[in-house]
């Protein structure tokens, strides 16, 4: 019986030794890993930043074009509300006269 533990023992110690010498290099090797995936991790995040960057420009832009196509119907509709009053006394003065020709 004191066989079994006695060889039990040496294993274990001998594991134990082992574990001892290698566990140095593994949190060296854990260090490295932790550092890229640092390095990763700040590199998407960057990327990240330039995206929404660009989207905010873009929603910019879209601001702009929105405000600038209100312009344009804005004047469209003046344009077409000066051109229908217009054309009301113009059919005005037609029916004043009797006749198209002596209107124009």
């Amino acid at each position: 019986m004191c066989r079994n533990k006695c060889s039990l023992m040496a294993l274990l110690d001998l594991l134990a030794a082992r574990a001892g010498k290698r566990l140095p290099q593994r949190e060296k090797k854990f260090v490295k890993t932790k550092a890229e995936n640092h390095k990763v991790v700040v590199a998407l995040v960057t990327i990240l930043s330039g995206l929404k960057k660009r989207m905010n420009e873009k929603r910019g832009g879209y601001k702009m074009l929105d405000s600038l196509l209100k312009r344009v119907g804005n004047s469209y509709s003046n344009v077409i509300g000066k051109d229908s009053d217009k054309e009301k006394t113009m059919d005005a003065a037609v029916q004043q006269l009797g006749k198209v020709e002596d209107a124009y």
